[in-house]
């Protein structure tokens, strides 16, 4: 991460590397890294400290409010929930990956539509 003509280099979860996947404009990072057992997870750098956010989240974006997305995956304050049990009950469409969020909560992903096998992209907007 560079900083007024100086780079930063992010931490690690104890393995060899870590990449930086997003960045809001706080300054806080998510991303995969390796960790001491060689297993990939997801994390958060947030004012010097590296979070381990597990091996089933790989983060692909963070909003100025800390919320996280990736995959099927929203985690906001630490709580990830799957964004299929956030849409509403009998919807068409099963959520296959998270790729943006924007400071309104609204979250563009990739989904595919059960009854037709057919891809679509969505913007899910919270009420």
């Amino acid at each position: 991460m560079w900083t007024n003509d100086s780079p930063t280099q992010l931490p690690t979860l104890g393995g060899g590397e870590a990449v930086g996947r997003a960045i809001n404009n706080l300054g806080q990072v998510v991303g995969n890294s390796k960790t001491s057992t060689g297993a990939l997870d997801g994390f958060l750098w947030s004012n010097g400290t590296m979070t381990d956010l597990g091996s089933s989240f790989s983060p692909a974006a963070i909003n100025d409010s800390g919320v996280i997305v990736g995959g099927q995956l929203v985690d906001s304050g630490g709580t990830p929930q799957n964004l299929n049990n956030l849409i509403p009950a009998g919807s068409p469409y099963q959520i296959q990956g998270a790729s943006g969020i924007n400071d309104n909560g609204q979250i563009v992903a990739d989904a595919v539509e059960t009854a037709t096998g057919k891809e679509h992209g969505l913007l899910l907007t919270p009420n």
